[in-house]
């Protein structure tokens, strides 16, 4: 209905760009509020854009970028199994700022490959 009036209150595309923006606000403020998730793109700016390995070896990675005090709370992930899901589950938002999350599986082990669109 607001898009149907748009032209008649408001400038053409202004009702989608005041969405898209709502959308990306929500986005960050999901981001910003999870330490495991601020760590994560620590990371990523750090090693260039890309990550890739398995879970074990990231949640050491992510250690050395915690926020203080993170890592005693309650909700850090205590093992790789939980890691993952917790990643999983952020996948979407990520997405949205450009980070795409690939799961494979060689011979030996799982990967996680975390890639940076906006190196």
């Amino acid at each position: 209905w607001t898009s149907a009036c748009e032209g008649a209150f408001w400038q053409e595309g202004a009702i989608q760009e005041a969405f898209h923006r709502n959308a990306m606000e929500a986005v960050d403020s999901v981001l910003e509020g999870d330490a495991v998730l601020v760590s994560l793109l620590a990371l990523l700016e750090k090693s260039g854009g890309a990550w890739s390995g398995r879970c074990v070896t990231l949640l050491e990675n992510l250690a050395a970028f915690a926020p203080d005090g993170a890592r005693r709370e309650r909700n850090w992930p205590k093992n790789p199994q939980t890691l993952s899901s917790r990643i999983m589950l952020a996948a979407p938002a990520l997405r949205k700022k450009g980070i795409r999350i690939e799961k494979t599986r060689d011979a030996t082990a799982r990967i996680m490959t975390i890639l940076s669109e906006r190196q």
